[in-house]
């Protein structure tokens, strides 16, 4: 089942492979603008509170769409769960 509402995350932990994220200045991603994002996998950053998600962009996912490293401020990540 999956929940298509989304929510705001307490631990880098709750992003999993194929979550949708919304990569934006509030995530403490600038230079991008906002979107949302396919999670491809997740790795721990030093700091706490903070999460490398290697996404690609959701409006574009048909197989070429190019992975990036985004480092995020778990605070500010919007999660869907799509899996």
């Amino acid at each position: 089942m999956s929940d298509t509402k989304a929510h705001r995350i307490s631990s880098a932990k709750d992003v999993h492979a194929g979550d949708a994220v919304w990569i934006s200045p509030a995530a403490g991603v600038h230079g991008w603008g906002s979107g949302w994002h396919m999670v491809v996998k997740t790795s721990p950053a030093l700091v706490e509170g903070a999460v490398y998600v290697h996404a690609a962009p959701l409006d574009d996912i048909d197989g070429a769409s190019p992975v990036r490293v985004f480092y995020c401020r778990v605070s500010g990540l919007l999660v869907r769960r799509l899996a």
